[in-house]
Formats: C-alpha cells, sequence, structure tokens
C-alpha cells in the first residue's frame, strides 16, 4: 500500500498504465452510483459528488476573483480523459502538466 508521502518513483512504478486504478473504479462505479469517480495522479481516486470537482473549483475560482477562465493558467498531473484534472468542461487558455511546468528535463 502507497501512501500519500510516498516516493514519487515508487507511485509511478505502482500504476503506469492506470490499468489497477481502472479496475478499482469498474468495482467502485456500481457501488457508488450517486458519485462521480475519476483518477487523480499517479496513484489516487477521487470520489465527489457530481459536479464538484475541478471545473466547479476553477468556476468558483473565476466568480471570487472576477477574472475571466481565457485568462487563467490551469496545471494538474491527470490532464488526460477520465482524470481529476481533464480540462474538457472549462476553457482556460492553457492547460499543462504539472511535471511539464517543474520537473527539470533531461
Amino acid at each position: 500500500m502507497l501512501g500519500q508521502e510516498a516516493p514519487l518513483e515508487e507511485k509511478e512504478r505502482w500504476d503506469p498504465d492506470f490499468a489497477k486504478r481502472k479496475k478499482i473504479i469498474a468495482i467502485l462505479q456500481p457501488m457508488l452510483p450517486e458519485f462521480a469517480i475519476h483518477m487523480g495522479g499517479t496513484t489516487s481516486i477521487d470520489i465527489t459528488k457530481p459536479g464538484i470537482d475541478k471545473a466547479y473549483g476553477i468556476a468558483k475560482l473565476r466568480d471570487q476573483l472576477a477574472m475571466p477562465i481565457s485568462e487563467m493558467l490551469f496545471a494538474g498531473d491527470a490532464i488526460f480523459p477520465g482524470g481529476n484534472d481533464y480540462p474538457h468542461r472549462w476553457r482556460a487558455s492553457t492547460a499543462s502538466r504539472f511535471e511539464t511546468l517543474v520537473r527539470p528535463r533531461g
């Protein structure tokens, strides 16, 4: 079992092709039909009420800051279909995988 503070390298080895989490989600979805379930990061699974997700948070931030979403930069580590950072429901001017922004290249 990996914890939240496990080394990134261990997390990346645990489920590199998302197969483990896809199986877990397939088991959970029929058990929790009233919730939205998405993969996040390298090891996590997010279980939330439908509509309470990153898109919801970005809309709230937009409202609080009075800033158009088109002027925002969104960074996340799960920007892929089914990932908890997948920006299909908003139109930030830029979306980038978090590792692209912070990991040294080489």
